[in-house]
Formats: C-alpha cells, structure tokens, sequence
C-alpha cells in the first residue's frame, strides 16, 4: 500500500513539471512572434535623374556705351591754344544699307554733366566708321586762362538729324594742375550716357551656357529709362569694334526701376566664340541710326 504523503510528493512534482512545459511552449510563441514575417528584399529604387553638364559657359559684363578719352591741351607758348581730341568707340557705325548717318556734335560747356550750362566751345563732330569708332581734333586759340580746375564738361550728341539730340556721352573736366603761364593737359574719359533723360546708361550682366547644341543667355540690365523697350543682339566683333549680328535676343522691356531681366534659349549652336560681344541699342527700330545706337555693350569671355 502506497503512503499518502508519496502521493502527495508525487502530484506536487507533476504540478511543477506541467508548469515548466506550459511556460517553456510560451517562451516559444513569444520567441517566434519577435522573427521578421516578411522575408521579401526590399524593392528598389529609382536613382535621380542626371543633369546635363554644360560644355561651355560664357559671361559678359555690360558697360556704359559709347565710351572713349579726350585729351585737352593747352599751351601758353603758341597764342594760348587749346587742343582738344577725342576719341571714341560704340557709336551706331555708317552703315549706308540700312539709315543715313549722320555726325555726332561734341561740346565744352560750363557747369557738369549732372548741371548742364551754357555751350563754352564747339568742338569737331565725330563721324562714325564702319566699327562704330570715330576721332577728332579741335585747335582753338586764345583761350584766356587754361583748362579751369573744374567747372566745364565736355559732352557728345545724338546727330542733328535724330528725334533725340541728347547726350549719348559725357565727361567732367578736372585739372589739379591748373597755370595761366605753363604748358598743361589733362586726359578724361568719356562715359556713356542714355540719350533719353539725360539717364546714366545702363550696367549688367549676362550669362551664356551651352549645354549640347543649346544655348540659354540669361541677361540682367539696370539703369534704363522705366519702361523703355530696347533690341538687343550678339554680335561678332568687339564693342570696340563692332561687327554683324549672330544672333537676336529677347527684347529688353524696362521695369517701373528701370530694370530687366531677360532668359532666351537658342537651339542649334555649336559653340560660344570668343569674338562675339552683346549689344544693348538705344531703340526698337533699328533701321535708325538713333534706334541702333548702342547704350550698353559687353564682350564675351568664355570658360570651357
């Protein structure tokens, strides 16, 4: 006959042994739920599109047109003569095909280029070449006093025969060196001017990127009368000397500020050259020679 108590032994030890096997198959579960179900690799994805790289990009900084030095002399020894010459570069270029041109009027005046006065002497016009360059020379004698510390500006205008006959160039005369009785010369350069309103002429700056065979000239100007309209091209040639047209770009349109900013995208080009320059002119109508007039040129300079 079996003992109670080793029954009782017995059933504890059972108890334990059901309670260790319930708990090791929860370890399991529990264990198997923490392993990834999804055994798929991940789906791939799609790299950025590459961007073209430019095979050549170019830049121009566009300058006040037309622009050039004059050179006063003055000389004591020979009945008080004073010599005046002028030289200057981006004036509208004969071009008999296309308008009459005419002679630009050049003049010593009192007061300033931002204080105009009264006429002081005449000097020689300039006629324009084929390039847009002209010079000249102006002896006038028994000029009492010399060349004045300042107080005279010296300023080119639009022909006789234009609509407007403003300044297109202009230059304040400053001698630091004045005498009554010794030889003197000062030499001054000539800044360009907009021939409407007597306005500064205009500053940018443009930039030329080829990508293939397309090219985008993205163009900023300021300093334009608000609301002026002006052709602009690229040219072969310099602005020093200027030569055909290559190509036309969008028409600047001037902003409330007198300021503009145009993109064009032009297809089938092979190369930026390095003998093009941009061309601002004056108009819309460039079969004048007052519309043609250049008021901001800038060559191009090329980095492959």
């Amino acid at each position: 006959m079996v003992p109670r108590s080793y029954f009782t032994r017995s059933m504890i030890f059972l108890g334990i042994a059901l309670v260790l096997f319930l708990g090791g198959c929860g370890a399991v579960a529990h264990g198997a739920a923490l392993q990834p179900t999804n055994t798929a690799p991940p789906a791939a994805t799609t790299p950025p599109a590459a961007t073209a790289t430019p095979s050549a990009v170019g830049f121009a900084h566009l300058m006040p047109h037309p622009s050039g030095t004059a050179t006063l002399t003055w000389d004591p020894t020979n009945s008080n003569t004073l010599t005046v010459a002028l030289s200057l570069v981006g004036l509208a270029p004969a071009n008999p095909a296309s308008y009459i041109s005419g002679s630009y009027p050049a003049t010593l005046s009192s007061g300033s280029c931002q204080q105009t006065g009264q006429a002081v002497h005449q000097l020689t016009e300039l006629t324009a070449d084929a390039k847009g360059a002209a010079a000249s020379t102006t002896t006038i004698k028994e000029v009492a006093g010399g060349i004045p510390a300042k107080g005279w500006y010296l300023e080119v205008r639009a022909p006789a025969l234009a609509k407007q006959g403003g300044p297109i160039a202009c230059t304040n005369v400053q001698n630091p060196n004045t005498s009554t009785t010794a030889k003197q010369s000062v030499q001054l350069w000539i800044h360009g001017m907009a021939a409407a309103q007597g306005r500064h002429a205009t500053f940018g700056n443009a930039r030329l990127t080829l990508t293939g065979t397309t090219m985008t000239v993205s163009l900023f100007i300021s300093g334009l009368v608000p609301g002026s309209k002006h052709e602009v091209h690229i040219h072969s040639g310099s602005c020093a000397q200027q030569g055909p047209m290559i190509y036309p770009l969008n028409m600047i349109v001037a902003d409330s500020s007198g300021r503009a900013h145009v993109v064009t995208t032009i297809d089938g080009v092979a190369a930026i050259a390095d003998d093009w320059y941009i061309n601002v002119h004056s108009g819309t109508d460039l079969g004048t020679q007052a519309g043609f007039q250049p008021i901001a040129c800038g060559n191009v300079f090329v980095r492959s």
